[in-house]
């Protein structure tokens, strides 16, 4: 089974970098199945979904501080590690990857404000 296939498919963001990559060859093969599992279990996590995975840390350091070993802080306790849940849908990779369409909207007539301001002050940023 190709674990690194996996964990690059899963991981929020992606996982496929070098550091990610060495990381990754430096674990014990017999770790490789309990990082997926911890992944998911992460992927699972409010931490991880809160303010669209601004907490989410890279995944080379996922896998080098042992994060995986964690339980994730308010954890729901129904979690089985013997069902194996599937990998990420597109829409919750896509929510984890991208700021929503309201956040986005929000930012865009912020920025707006502040050019008209700057404009009526003969500001230049």
């Amino acid at each position: 089974m190709n674990y690194w296939k996996i964990f690059t498919t899963e991981y929020p963001g992606g996982g496929d970098t070098q550091p990610a990559r060495t990381a990754w060859n430096a674990l014990m093969p017999e770790d490789k199945p309990l990082v997926i599992e911890g992944l998911r279990k992460w992927n699972l996590s409010e931490e991880w979904k809160e303010e669209h995975g601004r907490f989410i840390p890279a995944p080379d350091r996922f896998i080098k501080s042992e994060k995986w070993k964690r339980t994730p802080n308010n954890y729901k306790e129904t979690y089985n590690p013997n069902e194996t849940p599937g990998p990420l849908t597109q829409d919750e990779l896509f929510a984890r990857r991208h700021i929503t369409s309201e956040a986005a909207y929000t930012m865009y007539k912020r920025a707006q404000r502040i050019d008209t301001w700057t404009k009526e002050k003969g500001l230049k940023l």
